[in-house]
């Protein structure tokens, strides 16, 4: 059986305006990914900045046009291509409306959404989805140290107040010291240790070079530290 030269064509106009559709898609949204840094301590924040650019003619509203999955993700991978999955809290990026020719910004801290829970090297691309298709940012590289403990103390803190258990608080405390450029940057880690949590870890500011920092724990289990800023 032969097809018609008409049918043939319809065919390959049907492939062609498919082709057109992507390409468009493609071509009205820009996609550009930068980190707030290249080197993290393990568990500190890792801010993504996402820029979504808008090259059509009418505003896009981007939680309309990744039919039903989130207009927004990420693709973490170790050095060895390894990909590096979803923590259990639910993602969700926040709505976001680019008007015409303008350009939107949004930072995702990748911590708690992701399990970068050891050391080494990782790659990140900004993945967002529009119209059934998937743009992607360029790739960047970035590391992640352990840093150096100059302070630890464990401490068992009274129950929170609004707490209807009454339950102490295990927490482990850590003052980190990690050299940033011609700065050592002091840094305060609060765990727990027997759900295996990590609270947080948050940079204090630069420390001279001279005179240890000194930690105190109150009778609340709230954590003061002391210590000389560099400038």
């Amino acid at each position: 059986m032969t097809r018609s030269s008409s049918t043939q064509g319809a065919i390959i106009l049907c492939v062609f305006l498919t082709a057109g559709i992507c390409l468009s898609a493609r071509a009205q949204v820009g996609v550009g990914l930068s980190l707030n840094q290249n080197e993290f301590l393990l568990y500190e924040p890792i801010e993504a900045t996402v820029r979504i650019t808008n090259q059509s003619a009418e505003s896009i509203d981007m939680t309309h046009l990744s039919k039903g999955e989130p207009w927004l993700d990420f693709f973490v991978t170790t050095l060895e291509h390894e990909e590096i999955h979803h923590t259990e809290k639910a993602w969700g990026p926040p709505n976001v409306r680019v008007p015409a020719g303008q350009v939107k910004s949004v930072t995702v801290n990748l911590t708690p959404w992701f399990l970068i829970r050891d050391p080494g090297e990782y790659r990140v691309t900004a993945v967002v989805s529009a119209w059934g298709n998937h743009v992607n940012s360029r790739q960047l590289a970035f590391s992640v140290i352990k840093g150096s403990a100059i302070w630890e103390q464990r401490f068992t803190a009274p129950p929170a107040p609004e707490d209807s258990s009454k339950a102490p608080r295990p927490r482990h405390y850590s003052l980190l010291i990690h050299r940033r450029g011609d700065k050592n940057i002091l840094y305060v880690r609060i765990e727990n240790p027997s759900a295996e949590r990590v609270y947080c870890t948050t940079p204090l500011g630069s420390v001279v070079n001279y005179g240890d920092p000194r930690a105190r724990i109150d009778l609340h289990g709230d954590l003061h530290v002391f210590h000389q800023s560099g400038t």
